[in-house]
């Protein structure tokens, strides 16, 4: 008898068994599993062929503190890890807590540390029993000393799963082999894989009149606002649908997205609430910490926060401040220079890169409204200003550009990349991929100005001047005189978000009705069109450290091979090899602030790309 068995990211885990044998009229097969040395569990068994039986089941494991694995974001003076650790105890004062029990623990001034649990409590004292701790990088087992990271944040997702099968094979009642079989694999516990949405496109009709969108969950939910009937739908972004309905306290209200959390301001009641994304229930509420009003906020929707708030005479911080995800207490900033971003009274609209630490902010009282990056470095914020209008200003996932609705595209120094005043450009999941929705295009009643041309909207990318791909209709409609001046919250950006990796492009008409979801998956469009195309489509590690070596493997996306990668400009001693591997022995006295890198890219066909971007020292 031969058989298979597989434990995968997957619920419900299947079991396929397929004996060989001459005759198996009256063959009759038994099948169990034991989860984690728990209890028996019997598998219902199927006969799918003569000599075939499949079965499945869903592991209720007796999941042990030993068995969960940690992702844990650890950031030491000299640089940042991001690493599953294994799960371990530990003693803070006086208290004995695990890895598992923990959001995040950040160094004090006086040598103590502070400890920020999954419950919402916290304390403060010595931290003992984290200077070995276990990491797991796959094949390779390392070894951390937590006590020494400046801060850390923890989250919990994955289980080891270990399982033994038993199959009994009978004919004619008689036992004619028995197998017992054990097999381990890592399994999702919180974020289980699922089928991505490849249907056709889906419209998602709405109660009622959506009033924002808000991202969150690393970009797979979609928090569609509607403020008159008190709800935020959420929208699964991968699968395509609506999971649940949240019910609000009040219509005043506005909403932040983090990886893990959706934070609620509920400006009526003076409140604020922290929802999780993983059961979708309420978690906490507090008084809000602001003594002031409350008019603006944003967080990294692959980050765990903080969130930046905007508002008039705020407790600490004058118009702005931060609030911690997890205490909900406020984390006040400071601006170098005194720098004055705000005055009382101005209508700002903040925009935040998916990893929470580069914001967009334009103002919609004034004019010029004013192109403004902020960044946030701990609890500084500091500033990047532009007296000229540009309408939304969206940074990409990862910070490094700046997408506007009349300006183009900019670095988050505000050095402008393109520019098309009669199109938007619009962030995508993709650090380098953008879309482009054209102030004239298909679907939409024609705009009064005749010089401009009706086209598609398409995918560009950072760095070329020419379109990838066009898009299939959006199907935005035509926006009112109020929304086509952005004078609301809810503009052009919150409208348009292609999921790449998920291949899912959502959309959300001007008439605020329903969500439109249609699957595109870009490199199958490509090769489907028969066009040339070629981009870099990796994002090199920003930060480099004085005495150690840096690598980047430049990740090309082309129907014709490169042929040669050329270092145009860089540091001494950075080189690129023949198949794209860039690297760079940081001499240990090196001090420059940064570093400015050039790598041109040409392929068969003669095409020439460039993959140009700018390297600062780790903090």
């Amino acid at each position: 008898m031969t058989w298979q068995t597989g434990l995968v990211s997957l619920t419900p885990l299947a079991l396929m068994i397929v004996p060989i044998i001459s005759n198996s009229t009256d063959l009759s097969v038994e099948a169990s599993v034991r989860i984690n040395q728990g209890d028996s569990c019997e598998i219902s068994l199927a006969r799918v062929s003569e000599s075939k039986f499949s079965g499945s089941f869903v592991p209720i494991a007796n999941y042990r503190p030993a068995d969960r694995l940690v992702e844990a974001r650890i950031i030491y003076s000299r640089g940042e890890i991001n690493a599953p650790l294994i799960n371990q105890e530990f003693s803070i004062a006086s208290q004995h807590k695990t890895l598992a029990d923990t959001q995040r623990l950040v160094a004090q001034d006086d040598g103590t540390h502070r400890a920020i649990f999954v419950d919402g409590s916290e304390t403060t004292g010595q931290l003992q029993g984290l200077d070995r701790v276990n990491v797991n990088f796959g094949s390779v087992r390392s070894v951390l000393n937590l006590s020494q990271a400046e801060s850390v944040s923890l989250h919990l997702v994955d289980v080891r799963v270990e399982a033994e099968f038993t199959v009994v094979v009978r004919q004619s009642e008689e036992v004619v082999d028995q197998v017992v079989r054990r097999t381990s694999s890592i399994s999702r516990e919180l974020k289980p894989k699922v089928k991505l949405y490849d249907g056709e496109k889906r419209v998602l009709p709405m109660p009622a009149a959506i009033t924002d969108i808000v991202i969150a969950g690393g970009g797979r939910r979609i928090l569609v606002v509607m403020r008159h009937v008190k709800s935020i739908a959420v929208l699964d972004a991968v699968e395509g649908s609506i999971i649940k309905r949240l019910p609000l306290a009040s219509d005043n209200i506005l909403v932040a997205g983090t990886l893990n959390h959706i934070i609620i301001f509920d400006r009526a009641n003076d409140r604020i609430e922290r929802w999780s994304l993983n059961t979708l229930q309420k978690e906490a509420s507090a008084k809000t910490p602001f003594s002031g009003v409350v008019k603006a906020v944003a967080a990294g929707y692959a980050s765990d926060g903080p969130v930046l708030v905007h508002g008039d005479d705020l407790a600490a911080s004058g118009s702005f401040s931060t609030l911690d995800v997890i205490t909900l207490k406020e984390q006040a900033v400071r601006i170098p220079g005194e720098r004055l971003l705000s005055t009382r009274g101005d209508v700002n609209h903040l925009r935040a890169s998916a990893n929470g630490t580069i914001f967009g902010m334009w103002a919609t009282n004034q004019f010029p409204q004013g192109l403004n990056c902020l960044r946030l470095n701990g609890d500084r914020l500091e500033a990047y200003y532009e007296h000229k209008s540009v309408g939304h200003v969206c940074p990409g996932p990862g910070g490094m550009y700046l997408f506007t609705r009349t300006g183009g595209v900019y670095s988050n120094a505000l050095k402008a990349l393109s520019s098309d005043e009669k199109a938007a450009s619009v962030p995508t999941t993709h650090e380098k991929m953008y879309v482009v929705v054209p102030e004239k295009r298909e679907g939409q009643h024609p705009v009064e100005d005749n010089d401009i041309p009706v086209v598609r909207p398409y995918i560009r990318i950072i760095g070329s001047n020419t379109p990838l791909i066009d898009l299939p209709d959006l199907e935005l409609g035509t926006e009112s005189p109020e929304q086509r001046n952005e004078a609301a919250e809810f503009s052009l950006d919150k409208r348009v978000f292609y999921l790449v990796q998920a291949e899912s492009l959502i959309t959300i008409p001007f008439s605020n009705d329903k969500v439109v979801v249609q699957h595109y998956a870009i490199e199958k469009e490509l090769k489907r069109t028969k066009t040339n195309y070629f981009y870099v489509a990796s994002t090199p590690p920003r930060a480099f450290a004085p005495g150690e070596s840096y690598r980047y493997q430049i990740d090309v996306v082309s129907n014709h091979p490169v042929t040669t990668y050329q270092l145009s400009s860089g540091p001494e001693g950075m080189e690129v090899s023949s198949s794209g591997e860039l690297t760079w022995p940081v001499p240990s006295n090196f001090e420059q602030k940064s570093v400015d890198v050039i790598v041109t890219l040409t392929n068969s066909a003669r095409q020439t790309r460039y993959d140009a971007f700018t390297l600062y020292p780790a903090p």
